[in-house]
């Protein structure tokens, strides 16, 4: 079973999906990709809104395609939380993670990070027992250009998602094959916003994979992400 633990398809909560028709037609084109597990993560930005509101409009949403919905895939909610300094103490983190997992999907700011942005990242693990996954890496790096992140996220009890989008691209595909050859990607996400432009494209990144890693790679991805998936 394949998931997509990055994706914008609720209806009217974010600069995803903007109605209950784009959100259902998402959701078909990643069944019919065969993803069967997708988490609905919209951005939750903690100097513009309170957990509250995010969470009643959220929930809401999510609501209305439920019921609108015909699918089998299991659809979970969670959040794509920009990081902000403080992170840590933030009393509403708990109800922000992906639904019956500990995986709280952190959007980082532009790199470089300053040393505490990483010990951040660590005080959230220590203090509340959740598991940072830092979304799209491929946003932060180049292949000429990576602040050494890789490396340090290595040394941290943090998961890391790559966007599908970044094995799609010729310029960014050989340092994406070679983040997940060295074994510092842990999970895939098509972080679709629309049918158009970022519309749901996971299925082909996976092919990817498989040709030029091999079936073995997207085995070892899809252990992983199996066992964080049905962790409760």
């Amino acid at each position: 079973m394949i998931a997509d633990i990055h994706t914008h398809l609720l209806p009217g909560v974010d600069d995803g999906s903007p109605d209950l028709k784009t959100s259902l037609k998402m959701l078909e084109a990643l069944e019919a990709q065969g993803i069967t597990r997708i988490a609905a993560t919209p951005h939750f930005y903690a100097n513009h809104d309170s957990p509250e509101l995010f969470l009643a409009r959220r929930d809401s949403a999510a609501a209305a395609l439920r019921q609108a919905w015909r699918g089998n895939a299991d659809l979970r909610l969670g959040a794509e939380v920009y990081y902000f300094e403080g992170i840590s103490d933030c009393e509403a983190l708990e109800s922000l993670v992906i639904e019956g997992t500990d995986l709280l999907l952190v959007e980082m700011p532009p790199a470089p990070w300053p040393e505490r942005t990483f010990r951040e990242l660590q005080e959230i693990h220590r203090k509340r027992k959740l598991i940072p996954v830092i979304a799209h890496l491929d946003r932060y790096i180049t292949p000429l250009r990576s602040h050494g992140i890789p490396e340090k996220l290595e040394q941290l009890p943090v998961l890391v998602q790559l966007n599908a989008e970044s094995l799609l691209r010729a310029g960014s595909r050989g340092m994406a094959l070679r983040l997940i050859r060295q074994g510092r990607i842990h999970l895939l996400g098509s972080d679709c916003h629309s049918m158009g432009r970022r519309s749901p494209n996971l299925a082909e990144g996976w092919q990817v994979i498989g040709r030029k890693l091999g079936r073995a790679a997207q085995e070892e991805l899809l252990r992983l992400e199996d066992s964080l998936w049905t962790k409760n």
